[in-house]
């Protein structure tokens, strides 16, 4: 469970007992508190997107771009020197640059397989939304603009989407940084021809995604961790996900401008509690179903509480606490197999706050 902490786990636990009172009253003062840290971007998941009857690419792939003049070139040049028998189309965002992306850009608008559109800064969410307004492509894949692809990558992921007729392909990934060519070890996954959705990472690269799974969604704008639509509403569709072993991805650390180097000092460490309220809500409205979706909730609320623990004080994180609750009895479905979610559904089931904080210190 949790290695070397477990022993410390089980013997604390029992110390755990206080119970957290949670009435309309508290629920509205942790809205209310939460709300004046960072407030609700309110945003949708929900949109008409054109998806082509008759698509002419195999393959769509969306790159935003901002002010992403020192890794844009060597991005796209990884992109459209793939050897493949696919014909792949690839839309690139200029999400409203303010350096040289765009003049870096522009000598590539003359390969026949590019389309860039220009537009006033919208954020990750907003640019993935503009290349997915029309989809002319059976797949979607995502390129974050300071990453690489691997070589071989397409063909490898179609290669497998194609044969399984999946609707969802996972490859492995490699991180490397910026001043040295160095890979190490991202993922481990394996030549698995079905995968349950809940153990596949949580980012939107990586993967190739059939077009008709975003239908009638987009990314919500205005959130950090706008890929979690992913694990709640793209995954949550699929009736077949696979995995390959082969790296297809190259993810660049330590790009200073990233969420997960600044959500340590910011208070939209908040959104990710309010991308799963509306995921949530989103989810029910659009009528999906997901054997392992009492998981997906549990791991959620323990990233969430994971982000916030860095930043909010003990009482804010009990009034998170008291939303998760709340959160949980209105949507959970089942009761969860796995012994570590076990343990977050005791806490919110029986209100016990410092139970789940314990966990989340010790896992």
């Amino acid at each position: 469970m949790f290695g070397a902490n477990k022993a410390a786990f089980n013997v604390l636990s029992h110390f755990t007992k206080k119970r957290l009172e949670i009435n309309e009253d508290v629920v509205a003062t942790a809205l209310d508190k939460l709300n004046s840290i960072r407030r609700d971007p309110s945003g949708s998941s929900m949109r008409e997107n054109d998806i082509v009857e008759k698509p002419n690419y195999n393959l769509q792939i969306i790159i935003p771009a901002y002010n992403v003049e020192k890794y844009i070139e060597e991005c796209l040049n990884s992109v459209l020197k793939q050897d493949t028998k696919y014909k792949f189309i690839v839309y690139i965002v200029n999400d409203g640059s303010t350096d040289n992306t765009r003049q870096l850009i522009k000598p590539f608008e003359n390969d026949h397989r590019v389309v860039v559109i220009d537009q006033e800064n919208r954020g990750l969410s907003g640019a993935r939304n503009a290349a997915l307004k029309t989809i002319n492509a059976d797949y979607v894949m995502f390129v974050d603009s300071d990453d690489i692809l691997d070589e071989g990558a397409i063909d490898a992921l179609l290669n497998r989407a194609y044969a399984l007729n999946a609707d969802v392909i996972q490859g492995n990934f490699k991180r490397f940084k910026t001043d040295a060519k160095k890979y190490t070890f991202g993922s481990d996954l394996t030549d698995t021809p079905d995968t349950k959705s809940c153990d596949l990472l949580g980012f939107a690269w990586g993967k190739v995604y059939k077009s008709s799974l975003f239908s009638h969604l987009q990314f919500p704008e205005g959130y950090w961790y706008e890929d979690t639509m992913c694990n709640f509403l793209i995954l949550s569709q699929c009736r077949k996900i696979a995995s390959i072993s082969k790296n297809v991805y190259c993810y660049r650390k330590a790009n200073k401008n990233s969420i997960t180097h600044n959500t340590r000092s910011n208070p939209k460490c908040l959104d990710s509690y309010y991308i799963t309220k509306l995921l949530l809500k989103e989810y029910e409205q659009l009528g999906f179903s997901d054997e392992n979706y009492t998981d997906r909730i549990l791991n959620q609320i323990k990233f969430n509480t994971e982000r916030a623990v860095r930043f909010l004080s003990q009482q804010d994180l009990k009034y998170l606490f008291a939303l998760h609750c709340l959160l949980f009895d209105t949507y959970k479905t089942e009761t969860t197999n796995s012994d570590n979610n076990a343990i977050i559904q005791k806490a919110l089931e029986t209100r016990c706050f410092s139970l789940l904080m314990l966990y989340v210190i010790l896992c």
